[in-house]
């Protein structure tokens, strides 16, 4: 009981001093003289004008953007004009704080505009890597040819100068996008020079037949199924076939030429493109539309009992073709694939309907 006691008085005395700490003590605001206001707006004003005079078009951090060179000009004289005014207001003779409080406001418009155009990262670099792509691409020609590369390494390397450039020109870049963008494009371009026809003819040979080895052992060992992470059985098989039919000609390489094994090669551009693996679960569209295909095989059209008019028959049809388009789309997300299978049920209970009794 008294150890109770103790810790109640212990309670009361601690209430008593945090009490005691959160006393309220008025807040004195000095306001400023109008001198202080002069000072420190004339000093901002003039910063700003070096500032702005001194201001160049680069891909430096703080200059302004070359992307938006065409407003340069513009932007640049509505702030020095805007500053000018203010500038001359603060010297005037009977100024007072509310004039230069409504000068201060006058440059949000023209200074926002302005500084909206500055560069917020470094982008020297990233647009030097950019210039030496984009020359380098343009020496390499599409061909068959040693020198040459084929026309999916040249569109891959060119997308990713594309993309290069759109991080550089967005003024919203930051310095970790830049970065990462700069780490890309060198990345390809060394993709890009590892993809130029050699002038060895048997290298050219031996380097595509072990792609194609490889790429081989890939499918081969790949899922078929329409789970998440299985590959559709069509694009497998497509996908297989020509890798095979490459293998068979490079399994006899004397007498072949460059332009055989850049037709070999290039044939595997469609099918290795599509060969990904479904981002989503489609197993119950395709049993949907497996049952959904079979009832309908069993329905013919007519006017007699137990069949359909032909636009029903039509419509259900299109229902199934569209269904399995979705469900033949290895990108077609889980939301699309349970929406493809919901319209399909919908779909099939409306041809029932319509069923002559």
């Amino acid at each position: 009981m008294k150890y109770i006691e103790k810790i109640f008085l212990l309670i009361v005395l601690m209430g008593f001093g945090l009490s005691s700490c959160t006393v309220d003590e008025p807040i004195v605001v000095t306001p400023k003289t109008l001198d202080q206001y002069i000072d420190q707006f004339g000093k901002f004003v003039k910063a700003e004008k070096l500032f702005v005079d001194s201001c160049k078009i680069s891909y430096k951090k703080g200059d302004y953007a070359v992307a938006s060179t065409s407003s340069f000009n513009t932007y640049k004289a509505n702030y020095l004009a805007a500053l000018k005014a203010d500038s001359t207001i603060i010297f005037t003779p009977g100024v007072t704080i509310a004039q230069i409080v409504a000068g201060d406001f006058s440059l949000a418009v023209p200074g926002k505009a302005f500084r909206a155009k500055l560069n917020i990262a470094d982008l020297r670099e990233l647009n030097d890597s950019i210039v030496s792509a984009t020359n380098f691409n343009n020496t390499v020609l599409v061909g068959n040819a040693a020198g040459n590369v084929l026309q999916y390494d040249k569109t891959q390397f060119s997308n990713a100068i594309a993309l290069a450039i759109g991080t550089r020109d967005l003024l919203t870049s930051i310095d970790r996008q830049v970065q990462a963008a700069l780490a890309s494009i060198k990345s390809a371009k060394a993709t890009f020079i590892a993809a130029i026809i050699p002038a060895d003819l048997p290298a050219f040979i031996a380097s595509s037949t072990n792609y194609v080895a490889a790429q081989l052992l890939i499918v081969n060992k790949s899922v078929v199924g329409y789970d998440m992470n299985q590959y559709l059985p069509t694009l497998r098989t497509n996908y297989l076939n020509v890798l095979r039919t490459d293998s068979t000609l490079f399994a006899t390489p004397s007498g072949l030429t460059y332009a055989q094994v850049v037709t070999a090669m290039n044939n595997l551009v469609a099918p290795r493109t599509a060969f990904v693996p479904n981002v989503s679960d489609r197993r119950a569209l395709n049993d949907s539309i497996t049952a959904a295909t079979a009832y309908n095989a069993t329905i013919t059209v007519g006017t007699a009992s137990g069949q359909v008019p032909q636009a029903s028959k039509t419509t259900f049809t299109s229902a199934i073709t569209t269904a399995s388009s979705s469900r033949d789309n290895p990108l077609t997300t889980d939301g699309s694939v349970k929406a493809a299978n919901y319209a399909l049920t919908v779909a099939k209970q409306k041809f029932v309907a319509t069923i002559i009794k």
